[in-house]
């Protein structure tokens, strides 16, 4: 299963590295003004003498030894004059290689969650020392699938406060204290140890916490613009290109259909036309039966339906009438549709003929 627990120091060495990224962006004043520090400066008591040192990429370089008493003091507040760093500067407290001792542990894994409370809790069992009587911070080494390795700096509690306490005498609050034996790299800040117990460490002021709060919203701010605006944008494009896709899509289809209206009138229009000229027309039709009719045959109704003329009239014989019809190349099939019978006011005779009307194919107009 994927573990989603984000460690802090991870934390840290993020926002730590986007707050170096976007320095630049911030005006070298307004930084100065805002931020309590510009530098660290280190402090190593040795016997009765203080020395102050300042550090650049990691590399020391002595700038005072003072004496341990009123006059040393004296001169310290003449070295702040001189050495303006001094009041913007975090104050590191370096203790010496006899004011503490280093034990290298490995544990299971399964105790990193509470290394802190374990540690604590078989603190006597791992050094001959307890939460009594000293100091101490955890460092881990390394961390494999099962096990944790770890270093466990430990200073005597007397050692400590003895020199804490002279500091404060001179006014100077440590921001941490390390040992000598494992200094921190202090260019990775989210990565130091500190002997110094919390009810002791340096206050930050509210400006400073104002403005790295400020610091942080804004890297979260510019990490979301970064990352989740294009994203969103094209989301957005993505959705309005679909919807003219779907209208696009709509009018083909309906361009469609039409088409395919327009397609089955083709059909009929041109079966239509195709019958009209594949049979004679009406005009045609009457007058072949003109022709062929003597002036002693009347009709009182002609009727042209599906390919077939229906007659109905009088005649002096009838039946003479079938022949007479099937001679013209126009018509074949003829026959009565009911009995003949005679008109006694007449003596004629009464028909009904239906004769099939032949295509063009089957005789000629002429």
């Amino acid at each position: 299963m994927l573990n989603l627990t984000l460690d802090s120091q991870v934390i840290k060495k993020f926002f730590h590295w986007w707050k170096k990224e976007l320095a630049f962006l911030i005006p070298k004043t307004l930084s100065q003004f805002f931020n309590e520090s510009t530098g660290f400066i280190i402090i190593q008591i040795r016997a009765d003498k203080i020395y102050f040192s300042t550090i650049d990429n990691n590399k020391t370089q002595t700038i005072a030894n003072l004496e341990r008493n009123e006059a040393g003091l004296l001169n310290y507040q003449q070295l702040k004059l001189d050495h303006l760093i001094l009041e913007k500067s975090k104050v590191i407290l370096r203790l010496n290689k006899n004011e503490g001792i280093i034990k290298e542990l490995t544990l299971p894994k399964a105790v990193e969650e509470n290394l802190s409370q374990v540690i604590a809790y078989e603190l006597d069992r791992y050094t001959p020392f307890n939460q009594q009587q000293v100091y101490y911070a955890i460092k881990k080494i390394a961390v494999d699938n099962d096990k944790i390795k770890l270093k466990l700096i430990l200073t005597p509690k007397n050692k400590l406060d003895s020199a804490y306490e002279t500091l404060n005498e001179w006014g100077i609050i440590p921001w941490l204290v390390d040992y000598e034996g494992m200094a921190n790299n202090l260019q990775d800040d989210y990565q130091y140890y500190n002997l110094l117990p919390k009810e002791k460490r340096y206050k930050q002021n509210k400006k400073a916490l104002i403005f790295q709060s400020s610091l942080i919203a804004g890297i979260v701010l510019l990490f979301g613009s970064i990352f989740i605006l294009p994203v969103w944008f094209q989301y957005e494009s993505g959705q309005s290109l679909e919807n003219k896709i779907y209208k696009i899509k709509r009018k083909a289809i309906e361009v469609q259909e039409l088409q395919n209206k327009i397609a089955v009138l083709s059909e009929k229009t041109d079966w239509l036309i195709a019958q009209k000229k594949k049979y004679p027309p009406l005009i045609e039709i009457l007058e072949t039966v003109s022709q062929l009719l003597k002036d002693d045959t009347s009709l009182t109704m002609l009727e042209y339906k599906n390919e077939k003329v229906h007659l109905t009239g009088e005649s002096p014989a009838a039946a003479t009438l079938i022949k007479i019809l099937e001679s013209s190349p126009l018509f074949s099939n003829a026959d009565f549709e009911s009995t003949v019978t005679k008109n006694k006011t007449t003596g004629l005779e009464r028909f009904r003929i239906i004769v099939s009307v032949n295509s063009r194919e089957n005789h000629d107009p002429e």
